[in-house]
């Protein structure tokens, strides 16, 4: 207990101290942010805070909040699941029940004929005869009865069962997708990368990674609105997702940063998808919904790596990213190529 203690207080000062050195506002959630990197125990979370911090990024308050819902937003849609399984469980476990408690009167209603039977065939008084039939038609009646509530209970739980099943896959639907934009989220992407990696280790093809940024887009945000900025990322991934065919995923990996998964597919391949999500963006002209008034348009840089036998998927993501800063670097509105693992240079 005291080891605890005396290991939470550390975690605790090195958080809040990186946070002050760093000039992060001190809420909440930014505290859950840095108190994770000191712990050591979100590999991604960390590697994204010392690339912004080489790149000397401000740890504005809209930064703070997209690293937020980046790492943990998705976790309180996980918890939705979580309730909506236990719902669906519990009413199974009543019905099961209930099922039981009638296979329970189905065993003393037989038990009851059986033993009607055999004092039938010994029974030479009418009397007799006739508190048995009474004795066996009031046995008859309780398991009518008892099937009877049976059949409402079962009605009644296959309704609940269904609406259940229902809320339970829409909340599946939502924990895997971006809430501003409808595609994939973080959570999603990482799932389908680690299922078409294995698909790749197991067939030999390609599966590359595309990451892509809207260039300049908190001058613009910060220029238009959030109202305006969210309209260009909602562009942006409606855009996207025309430009990708089959098995390839689309998602927002968060804030202004979007992914596309690219399974059978090679460096070249993926340098084309790139170009052609860019040049249509490129072709888009932003304008506000309420007055109609043309602001102009926007363009994207991006990144590509191709999946080495290995890798996790924040191996692929870095190297990924490490290509789109180096287009942003060169000029923005292009599609670099990642080096290998076993390079340093970016094409």
């Amino acid at each position: 207990m005291i080891d605890d203690m005396i290991k939470s207080q550390k975690l605790h000062d090195a958080a809040t101290k990186a946070m002050a050195e760093l000039g992060v506002p001190p809420s909440a959630r930014n505290y859950m942010i840095w108190y994770h990197d000191a712990a050591g125990d979100h590999t991604d979370l960390s590697q994204m805070l010392r690339r912004l911090v080489a790149k000397g990024e401000p740890f504005t308050a809209e930064i703070c909040e997209q690293i937020y819902e980046r790492f943990f937003g998705s976790d309180q849609r996980t918890k939705a699941i979580d309730e909506a399984c236990s719902k669906l469980e519990q009413t199974m476990d009543r019905v099961l029940l209930q099922i039981s408690d009638v296979g329970k009167g189905s065993k003393s209603f037989g038990q009851s004929l059986s033993e009607f039977k055999g004092h039938l065939g010994h029974s030479s008084e009418l009397r007799e005869v006739r508190h048995l039939v009474e004795d066996v038609l009031t046995e008859t009646q309780q398991m009518q009865e008892n099937t009877i509530a049976l059949e409402s209970a079962l009605a009644s739980s296959t309704r609940e069962i269904a609406e259940l099943n229902k809320d339970l896959a829409l909340k599946t639907h939502q924990a895997q997708t971006d809430g501003l934009t409808g595609i994939a989220n973080r959570r999603r992407l990482e799932a389908e990368f680690v299922a078409a990696s294995a698909e790749g280790r197991e067939t030999g093809e390609p599966l590359c990674l595309l990451m892509i940024d809207v260039d300049h887009f908190k001058t613009f945000n910060d220029t238009h609105g959030h109202q305006i900025g969210d309209q260009v990322l909602k562009l942006v991934a409606k855009t996207m997702t025309k430009c990708v065919k089959g098995v390839d995923i689309v998602g927002r990996y968060g804030g202004e940063e979007f992914a596309v998964i690219l399974p059978r597919t090679n460096l070249d391949g993926a340098v084309v998808v790139g170009n052609q999500i860019r040049e249509a963006i490129m072709r888009s002209r932003i304008r506000k919904r309420s007055t109609g008034e043309d602001i102009g348009n926007i363009t994207l840089s991006g990144g590509c790596a191709l999946y080495e036998p290995g890798e996790r998927f924040s191996d692929v993501v870095e190297r990924a990213d490490e290509a789109l800063y180096h287009a942003k670097q060169a000029g923005r509105n292009q599609i670099k190529i990642a080096a290998s693992p076993h390079q340093s240079a970016v094409a």
